[in-house]
């Protein structure tokens, strides 16, 4: 429900992208998460990856929807990762996502 990523969490690691900015819920996330597109990249072939706290490229299985990104984190140790969005191979945004598991 686009409802619960309107509004970060007060626990929310806010990104690092430009001026239009890429919403992720939840932040932190347990067993998945929401990369919500912007507008300009919603007819675009984008590709996400996920990044440790080491810069190592993580496997991180993901399903494209029209606007947005579903990305498993069920996997994933702990801690801060970077997720990186790419269109055609070049960085377009860049954001800090907490992976916990309670």
């Amino acid at each position: 429900d686009l409802a619960s990523c309107a509004a970060p969490s007060p626990d929310a690691v806010p990104d690092t992208s430009p001026a239009t900015q890429l919403i992720i819920c939840p932040n932190p996330a347990d067993e998945h998460m929401r990369v919500l597109l912007p507008q300009e990249l919603r007819a675009t072939a984008v590709d996400a990856r996920l990044f440790n706290a080491l810069g190592q490229a993580v496997p991180v299985p993901s399903q494209r929807m029209p606007d947005e990104l579903l990305m498993s984190t069920c996997g994933l140790p702990p801690g801060m990762h970077l997720l990186r969005v790419l269109v055609n191979g070049d960085p377009r945004y860049t954001a800090r996502v907490l992976v916990e598991h309670p």
